[in-house]
C-alpha cells in the first residue's frame, strides 16, 4: 500500500501512522476525492459514512483513505475531523499523481481498490449514493 499512498497515513485519531501497518487488514480500499468547499462533497460524506459503518459491522475488511482537494488546512483539518477513516496527510505531492492515476476528474470521487491495487470500482459515488445499504457490494 505505500506504492500507492506513501509511507504515512493519518489514522482514526488523526495521527500519523505507517499505511502498511493501518491497511494491513483491509481486502478492499476506498480512495475518497473530495474537499470541504464543494457541496455535492458535504452531501455525500453522511452518505458515505453510514455505508462505511454498515459495511464495518457487516465484517467486511474495508477502509477508506480520504485524498483531499482543498487547498486550505483548516477546512482540511474541519472535514477530516467528521471522518471515521484515514487521510493522507495534507500536505502530500502523492494527490497529484492519485488523481492522474485514478483519472479523477471532478469530486466527490470513490474509487474502490482491492488489496493489490486493482481497480474494483471507479463508480464508488455513484454505487453508494443509488444503494447506500450495499447491495452491489459483491466482492
Amino acid at each position: 500500500m505505500e506504492k500507492i499512498f506513501g509511507k504515512e497515513l493519518l489514522d482514526h485519531e488523526k495521527k500519523i501512522a505507517s499505511t502498511n501497518t493501518l491497511l494491513s487488514d483491509a481486502d478492499h480500499i476506498g480512495i475518497l476525492f473530495s474537499a470541504h468547499w464543494c457541496p455535492p462533497c458535504r452531501k455525500f460524506s453522511p452518505l458515505l459514512i453510514s455505508f462505511f459503518k454498515k459495511m464495518k459491522s457487516q465484517g467486511k475488511k474495508f477502509e477508506i483513505v480520504y485524498v483531499s482537494a482543498d487547498t486550505d488546512e483548516g477546512a482540511w483539518k474541519q472535514c477530516f475531523e467528521t471522518m471515521p477513516w484515514f487521510s493522507l496527510p495534507f500536505i502530500n505531492s502523492i494527490k497529484e499523481e492519485l488523481c492522474h492515476t485514478y483519472r479523477v476528474s471532478t469530486i466527490p470521487t470513490l474509487v474502490i481498490i482491492d488489496r493489490n491495487g486493482k481497480i474494483i470500482t471507479s463508480r464508488g459515488y455513484d454505487r453508494v449514493t443509488k444503494d447506500p445499504n450495499g447491495g452491489w457490494w459483491s466482492f
